[in-house]
């Protein structure tokens, strides 16, 4: 190919400079247009008083080898995206049960009951219980366009102002627990290009872990400040924080630290911030006291 001519005629330019034999992998077209991949070893041979005598080059056809090698890395890509299907969905079916065996139950025992206050009750459960699977559906697909690679619609946007926004969605649950929320949202920030629905969604989710894991008249904060060339967003709490051990896990699909049945949520929200934050080119992390709260940023 002509784009690797220059890399062969430099290949043979440099090797009586070297000491050692040199191998370069290059494509070559035939006459009929098809095209196959060689590898030429080249190795300067010396004279009994130590000058250079001439130079050997051996040109191998390695089409077959390279297409092998493809062949396997291709399986073992797809393999891998089994093996990553299979797990999700596994993970996926296990959320599902739950709610659904909650419905089941509850709908055999409204039926069994003349008593409107039970009635009441089992509706209400299923309700409850509809609006989870919802909420895990939503993220399922959130997570599927995520993972698709499709472009995102970035527009400048005042991040102060999206903060605000998020946080009138989340403040009747703040107020519930009598929680204490600080602002600090740096003025001189400039206008950001975000996809202002994903970083919304993200920051919900920072939002809802922290108002969850913090206990009532605990503390929340959010920080919104530029550092050199970026723009930093910080999401703060005084809640139970994460452990040494959980650590290293948590921003895993489906992976819960504590027990599912005792704490509501699908172990795939912080799955969903990392995902976003890259996205946009930028990242997530955390620092966390187990007892003393965490921050993400």
């Amino acid at each position: 190919l002509p784009e690797h001519q220059q890399r062969l005629n430099n290949f043979i330019r440099h090797v009586p400079q070297g000491s050692n034999a040199q191998t370069i992998e290059y494509t070559l077209v035939r006459l009929d247009g098809s095209q196959l991949i060689v590898e030429t070893s080249a190795e300067l041979i010396h004279n009994p008083e130590g000058e250079p005598a001439r130079l050997v080059f051996i040109t191998r056809d390695i089409t077959e080898r390279k297409q092998a090698e493809a062949d396997a890395l291709a399986l073992a890509v797809q393999q891998e995206r089994v093996n990553v299907l299979t797990a999700f969905i596994q993970n996926a079916s296990h959320e599902f049960r739950t709610p659904l065996a909650i419905i089941g139950s509850s709908t055999y025992l409204m039926q069994k009951s003349n008593e409107p206050d039970k009635q009441l009750y089992h509706t209400r459960k299923i309700e409850e219980q509809v609006n989870r699977i919802t909420r895990l559906v939503d993220q399922l697909l959130e997570i599927a366009l995520l993972d698709s690679g499709q472009p995102i619609s970035l527009a400048p946007t005042n991040l102060a102002d999206l903060i605000r926004r998020v946080i009138s969605g989340v403040q009747p649950h703040i107020d519930r627990k009598q929680l204490t929320l600080e602002l600090d949202l740096a003025a001189n920030v400039p206008l950001v290009k975000v996809d202002v629905e994903q970083l919304q969604s993200a920051l919900l989710h920072l939002l809802d872990n922290a108002i969850r894991y913090t206990a009532s008249h605990g503390s929340l904060g959010i920080n919104l400040y530029q550092q050199d060339s970026q723009v930093v967003i910080e999401v703060c709490d005084t809640g139970v924080g994460i452990s040494d051990l959980a650590m290293p896990h948590i921003f895993e699909r489906f992976w819960r630290h504590d027990d599912p049945r005792n704490t509501p949520g699908f172990g795939l929200g912080l799955s969903l911030v990392q995902k976003i934050a890259a996205a946009h080119h930028g990242s997530v992390s955390v620092e966390s006291t187990p007892g003393s709260g965490s921050i993400f940023r």
